[in-house]
């Protein structure tokens, strides 16, 4: 009796083991999907959107009825954020910082492609993107700070 007492208790133990294991497989079966489909963040992959961003016209290059701006971009990760610098490279002045924020309208459409270029490296990330006045070297003033989580937040005619 005492040993078929031992036994069920044994068994039972095996059944908790068991049920107890299955719930670690498929926790870590989550956590590896998860972690596959987060985006994890490569330094190959930011040095390849900087560069597609500083090579193609269509991201490094802006042009309104007041001029064309070209930008230099730097990408950066900061906490599986991706964060991007834009400097532009001659200095505005404030009649041309104030047309900027006139075609506010056009300006925040191209500051939305940049982010939407970003997005599809870095498809679970926030994107932030700070517009420069001016190059990184020559400490350059804060022009605005774009926040995109699928939705463009912020706007150039808010910028201060």
């Amino acid at each position: 009796a005492a040993l078929n007492t031992q036994l069920q208790a044994k068994d039972s133990e095996i059944t908790t083991l068991k049920a107890d294991k299955v719930k670690l497989e498929a926790e870590v079966d989550k956590l590896k999907q998860s972690s596959s489909t987060s985006g994890d963040i490569s330094s190959k992959d930011l040095t390849a959107l900087e560069d597609t961003l500083n090579d193609d016209r269509d991201f490094y290059r802006y042009t309104s009825d007041f001029g064309t701006l070209t930008f230099d971009i730097e990408v950066d990760e900061y906490r599986g954020d991706i964060e991007i610098d834009m400097y532009i490279d001659s200095k505005l002045d404030a009649d041309a910082l104030d047309a900027l924020k006139d075609d506010y309208r056009d300006f925040d459409d191209f500051i939305e492609e940049i982010a939407e270029e970003a997005v599809r490296t870095f498809k679970n990330s926030d994107i932030t993107i700070n517009v420069y006045n001016g190059t990184a070297r020559s400490n350059p003033s804060s022009i605005v700070e774009y926040e995109y989580d699928g939705r463009l937040r912020d706007s150039i005619q808010d910028a201060r």
